[in-house]
C-alpha cells in the first residue's frame, strides 16, 4: 500500500521528498488530479524529483503513481476520518485511538511482504544463538521479543544497555543472529552491535520505521512499523504497539511450524514459567 509506504517514511525523507509526501497525504483525492507540473509548482520541487520520488515508491513513472494512489484512495479516507481528538471526552479518545490502532496494524502488515516475514521467521528458527539488542524505549520491545522466543525454546540473550550491543557482538559467528530493535535505525550502540555481528558472519534483522536507516541496511532483513496518524502519535505509542504486533505474528508462526520434539520442550517450558503462578 502507497500511502502507507509514504506515511511510515515521511518523517525519514529529505526535505524535497517530503514536500511531495505531505502534498499527498493531505489530500490524496486532489492530488490524483494534479498534472506534474501542478504538483511541481505545488510542492514547490523540481519535475525531476517527482518522477524520482514516482521511482522510489510506484517503481514507475508519475502516471502509475497516480493510478496506484487512486485504487486504494478509498480505504486510506476511511482509515483517517474523524482524527480529531475530543479533549473533554475520554471514551471518544479510545475510540478514534482504537481507529487509529486498528489502521496502523493493517498498514504494517501491508507494507510488509510475506517473503520477508517468513525469511525472519526462518532465520530465527535456524539460529543456534539469538540476541535482541533495543536500547531505551526500544529496549522494552527488546525485552518482550527475548522472552516470547524464550518461551519458544530459543537460546536467547536480550542486550538492552548501552555499550553493552558491540561487546556483547564480538562472541557471535555464524550460527548466531542479531535482532535489532529500533525506532529511528540511528541507535549507535545498536548499529556498532549489527556491524560487529555482521562482521563476525551473523545474520541481523531489523524492526524500524525506517527502512533507509543506517542499521537496517546493514542487515539481511527488514521489517517497518507503522505510526499510524501523525496527528494522534502524541496520545497513543502507536508505533511500540505495531511492534509487538509484529512479534506476535512472528512468534506464532514459529509455533505453528514447531516439530513435535519442539513442541514438547515448548510444553515443558511453559510449565516451568507458569510455575510460580498459586492455585487458587
Amino acid at each position: 500500500m502507497i500511502l502507507a509506504k509514504i506515511q511510515a517514511r515521511k518523517n525519514f525523507m529529505s526535505k524535497t521528498e517530503r514536500k511531495i509526501a505531505e502534498v499527498i497525504l493531505k489530500d490524496p483525492e486532489s492530488f490524483i488530479k494534479y498534472s506534474a507540473i501542478e504538483l511541481s509548482s505545488i510542492a514547490e520541487v523540481s519535475q525531476g524529483s517527482i518522477n524520482n520520488f514516482s521511482k522510489k515508491f510506484a517503481d514507475g513513472g508519475y502516471a502509475e503513481l497516480k493510478v496506484k494512489i487512486a485504487t486504494e484512495l478509498k480505504s486510506y479516507k476511511e482509515s483517517y476520518t474523524d482524527a480529531t481528538m475530543a479533549d473533554d471526552s475520554i471514551s471518544e479518545i479510545m475510540k478514534i485511538s482504537a481507529k487509529n490502532i486498528s489502521t496502523a496494524f493493517l498498514h504494517t502488515q501491508q507494507i510488509n511482504s510475506e517473503e520477508s516475514l517468513r525469511n525472519v521467521s526462518k532465520l530465527i528458527m535456524g539460529a543456534k544463538k539469538i540476541e535482541v539488542y533495543g536500547i531505551a524505549q526500544s529496549g522494552v520491545v527488546a525485552e518482550d521479543f527475548a522472552y516470547q522466543l524464550l518461551r519458544l525454546g530459543y537460546s536467547v540473550k536480550c542486550v538492552t544497555k548501552a555499550l553493552i550491543c558491540p561487546v556483547s557482538a564480538m562472541a557471535l559467528d555464524s550460527d548466531s543472529l542479531v535482532i535489532a530493535v529500533s525506532i529511528t535505525g540511528r541507535t549507535s550502540d545498536v548499529y556498532d552491535g549489527v556491524r560487529i555481528a555482521k562482521e563476525n558472519g551473523a545474520k541481523c534483522i531489523c524492526i524500524t520505521r525506517n527502512d533507509k536507516s543506517p542499521v537496517a541496511k546493514l542487515c539481511d532483513e527488514v521489517l517497518v512499523v507503522s505510526q499510524g496518524n501523525d496527528e494522534l502519535c502524541s496520545y497513543v505509542d502507536t508505533v511500540k504497539l505495531c511492534e509487538y504486533f509484529l512479534i506476535d505474528a512472528i512468534c506464532s508462526y514459529i509455533r505453528c511450524h514447531m516439530t513435535d520434539d519442539e513442541k514438547l520442550r515448548y510444553t515443558k517450558i511453559v510449565n516451568i514459567l507458569s510455575a510460580h503462578i498459586m492455585a487458587g
